[in-house]
C-alpha cells in the first residue's frame, strides 16, 4: 500500500508540473507525454487522451515481456495519471471563467523559462517517486523496465548511440560504472559537457564495426534506435553479458511516406527483426526474448503531417511543402472525409546473452 501512496503522490506532482507550467506555456519534452504535448499544441486534442491510447499499446507490449507487479503498478499509474491531467485542466480552466479554452499562464506571460524550472522539477520529482516504488509513468519507461530486468547496479554498463544521454540517465546506473558512446556532433559536445560533469565514461564512435573498448568490458549493453554490430557487441561483452536493443524498423512509417513521396526508398532496407536475430546468432548470441510490433500511427491535421514529414528527414527524403502539395491536397481531403489519415510505426526489440 506504500508504494501506491507514494505512486500516486508522484503523479500528482508531474500531472501538476504538466498542467500548471508546461502546457500553458506550450513548452514540449521527450518521451510519451512529450509527443502528446505536441499533438495537444497543433490540433488541440487533451493530451491525456492521446497518452491512454499510446500507453494501451505499450502496454500489451510490456505485459508479454515483464512481471505482472511491475505491470499492475504501471496500469494504476497510467490510468491515474490520465484521471489527474483531466481533472487538474478542468479545475484549472474553471478558474478561468465558464467559456475558457485555454490554460491559464499564472507566471505571467514571457516567462517560459521558469516555466521550464518549475514543470521540469515537478515533473522530475514525481518520476523519482514512480521509479523509487517500482511504478512507471507508462510509455517509453517501459523500454527502461526492459533493460532493469537484465540489468544490476554492479554491472559495467554501455549505452552506444547514446544521443543526449536521457534514456541511458533515466536508468541511473552508478555513473563510475556507466560508459557511453555517440557520432552526431551536436550530440558529442552536450555528452562530453554532460558526462563529465558526472564522472560517467564517454567516448565519440562514428563507426560501430570500431568500438574503441577492449574485449570482455562490459557485462551489458543497451541501444536505442542505433546503429550496432554484432560481432562487436560480442568483442566487448564479458561471458554471460547481455544486450538489449529496441530498433525502428524498416516499415516505419511507409504508408504516411507513400501518401507523400510514392516509390521512394526505405533508409535502413532489410532492417526488421528476422535479420537482426539472424545476425545475433551467426555472432555466437543466444536470444534471450524478442518482439515485433506494427502500431497505428494517425493524423488529424496536415499542419502535423507537414510538421511530422520535416523532422524525420531520412524516412520523409525530399520532403517539401511546394514539392508535395498536390499530394498534401489530397492527404487533406482524406481528413475531411475519414477524420484522419494513418499509417503504422515498426518496432522491435530484442535481448541476447553471450
Amino acid at each position: 500500500m506504500e508504494d501506491y501512496t507514494f505512486i500516486t503522490l508522484g503523479l500528482l506532482l508531474y500531472s501538476i508540473g504538466w498542467t500548471v507550467f508546461l502546457l500553458p506555456y506550450e513548452i514540449p519534452s521527450g518521451g510519451l507525454t512529450g509527443i502528446c504535448a505536441l499533438i495537444y499544441y497543433v490540433t488541440g486534442l487533451e493530451m491525456q487522451f492521446s497518452y491512454l491510447i499510446g500507453n494501451v499499446f505499450l502496454l500489451l507490449f510490456a505485459l508479454k515481456i515483464l512481471g505482472w507487479k511491475f505491470c499492475i503498478k504501471t496500469i494504476y499509474a497510467v490510468l491515474m495519471l490520465t484521471f489527474f491531467l483531466w481533472i487538474m485542466q478542468r479545475i484549472l480552466l474553471a478558474q478561468e471563467g465558464e467559456n475558457a479554452t485555454s490554460l491559464p499562464r499564472y507566471l505571467g506571460e514571457d516567462q517560459g523559462f521558469m516555466a521550464v524550472i518549475f514543470g521540469s522539477s515537478l515533473c522530475g520529482m514525481g518520476l523519482a517517486q514512480c521509479f523509487l516504488h517500482q511504478g512507471s509513468t507508462g510509455g517509453v519507461d517501459i523500454v527502461a523496465a526492459v533493460v532493469n530486468k537484465y540489468r544490476r547496479d554492479t554491472d559495467k554498463l554501455l549505452d552506444i548511440d547514446t544521443g543526449g544521454g536521457e534514456f541511458l540517465l533515466s536508468l541511473v546506473h552508478p555513473c563510475e560504472l556507466t560508459f557511453a558512446t555517440e557520432g552526431f556532433p551536436p550530440n558529442v559536445e552536450l555528452c562530453r559537457e554532460r558526462f563529465g560533469r558526472l564522472g560517467i565514461a564517454f567516448r565519440e564512435m562514428t563507426d560501430c564495426a570500431k568500438m574503441p573498448f577492449p574485449d570482455e568490458c562490459f557485462d551489458i549493453v543497451i541501444n536505442r534506435h542505433g546503429s550496432f554490430d554484432a560481432g562487436e557487441i560480442y568483442r566487448v561483452l564479458k561471458p554471460d553479458g547481455v544486450f538489449v536493443t529496441q530498433q525502428v524498423g524498416e516499415d516505419n512509417d511507409r504508408e504516411l511516406v507513400e501518401m507523400l513521396l510514392p516509390g521512394v526508398a526505405r533508409p535502413f532496407p532489410g532492417h526488421n527483426l528476422k535479420n537482426c536475430l539472424s545476425g545475433l546468432k551467426s555472432a555466437g548470441f543466444s536470444i534471450l526474448e524478442s518482439g515485433e510490433e506494427y502500431r497505428p500511427i494517425k493524423f488529424f491535421d496536415t499542419g502535423a503531417l507537414v510538421w511530422f514529414a520535416k523532422i524525420i528527414e531520412w524516412e520523409f527524403a525530399g520532403f517539401s511543402v511546394d514539392s508535395c502539395f498536390d499530394r498534401l491536397l489530397e492527404a487533406e481531403a482524406e481528413i475531411q472525409r475519414k477524420g484522419c489519415v494513418s499509417g503504422k510505426t515498426h518496432r522491435f526489440y530484442l535481448a541476447a546473452r553471450k
